[in-house]
């Protein structure tokens, strides 16, 4: 997509008469100004202040006018380009979707993988039966930036030290409201 093939040309606004009406809006406003209003002249000068007004709201509406004539091919060219946009963005809402659907499947994969493991590893250690693989897993564990290697790792060190914990639990008289509390921390 090349920007060259957008060509603009700046529209021409003439506005010829533009320093006589200004002149003439001059002249106006200092009349308007030194009007002095009583009971007598109020007639006169509400007539004066709605031709003013009507002067006003003309120019106004031909400003409107021009703003919109030369807004039109804007306003079209808006449209071709949000046309465009949109279109782009619907496949790459697609594809992200795609990617995000494998990532999580490529996440839950790896969490049946390590929940095996986990398993197997707590069958060695038979004090652990009572922990979860939801007590060990966090999201960092499921990142593809994290090999199953290095989650092993981490993992066989925390098992030892929860073996550790929980051999030294047994020692106290109280040891099962103790390993309660601790496994709820």
């Amino acid at each position: 997509m090349e920007n060259a093939l957008i060509v603009s040309k700046p529209g021409v606004i003439k506005f010829s008469n533009y320093d006589q009406i200004l002149a003439d809006a001059q002249e106006l406003a200092t009349h308007v100004a030194s009007v002095e209003v009583n009971e007598e002249s109020i007639k006169n000068t509400k007539k004066l202040l709605a031709a003013v007004s009507k002067k006003v709201r003309e120019l106004e509406d031909g400003r409107i006018a021009v703003k919109n004539e030369l807004l039109d091919p804007y306003k079209h060219f808006e449209q071709q380009i949000k046309t465009i946009v949109n279109v782009v963005k619907e496949a790459d809402a697609l594809v992200r979707n795609q990617v995000r659907a494998l990532e999580e499947k490529e996440r839950n994969d790896k969490r049946e993988i390590l929940q095996g493991l986990f398993d197997r590893r707590c069958a060695v250690y038979p004090d652990l039966d009572i922990l979860r693989f939801t007590d060990f897993i966090t999201n960092q564990h499921l990142n593809k930036s994290m090999s199953i290697d290095k989650v092993e790792v981490e993992k066989a060190a925390w098992m030892e030290i929860r073996q550790k914990d929980i051999e030294y639990i047994k020692t106290f008289t109280q040891s099962d409201d103790i390993l309660l509390e601790y496994l709820k921390t």
